[in-house]
């Protein structure tokens, strides 16, 4: 019989797996989030996520990107399929995946925004010498304000 030695030596045993990296990546382009593969190993959530962003942050962002890739897909689907008494709810399905294509592929999914300048920009250049001594010379008087029925 074998005693389980606990989360953490599980965790050891799979990050020393050569094939771990790929089998997350496969899991999360499927839909799994880091948390949810970690539960199901049954190694520490924040550890397991720690390691794998540290180590593959490369395969991470790939596997967004092809969730992001089959999101936006999906809108068309769920466009195609609408119905009038479903157009409601299936436009907020829509717009909820294209929000998430939108962060996890910026580059192909994001908003873009694009400035242009052409031109000189006018700078202004302000000297300040004896301001300080100036105001120095300066009384501000004020006479007291009256306050009735708590307004001014």
């Amino acid at each position: 019989m074998e005693v389980d030695a606990g989360p953490m030596a599980r965790l050891e045993v799979v990050k020393s797996d050569v094939e771990t990296a790929g089998v997350v990546f496969q899991r999360l382009s499927e839909g799994e989030t880091l948390g949810e593969i970690a539960k199901g190993w049954g190694v520490p959530r924040g550890r397991f996520t720690q390691w794998y962003m540290e180590e593959h942050v490369g395969l991470y962002d790939a596997a967004l990107k092809v969730l992001a890739q089959a999101d936006a897909q999906e809108t068309v689907e769920i466009a195609d399929a609408s119905t009038p008494e479903s157009v409601g709810s299936d436009k907020l399905r829509i717009s909820s995946r294209q929000w998430r294509s939108s962060k996890w592929d910026r580059e192909r999914y994001g908003e873009k925004t694009q400035v242009q300048h052409s031109g000189l920009v006018p700078t202004l250049t302000i000297e300040i010498v004896g301001v300080a001594q100036a105001a120095q010379g300066r009384v501000i008087e004020q006479e007291p304000v009256k306050i009735e029925d708590g307004l001014i």
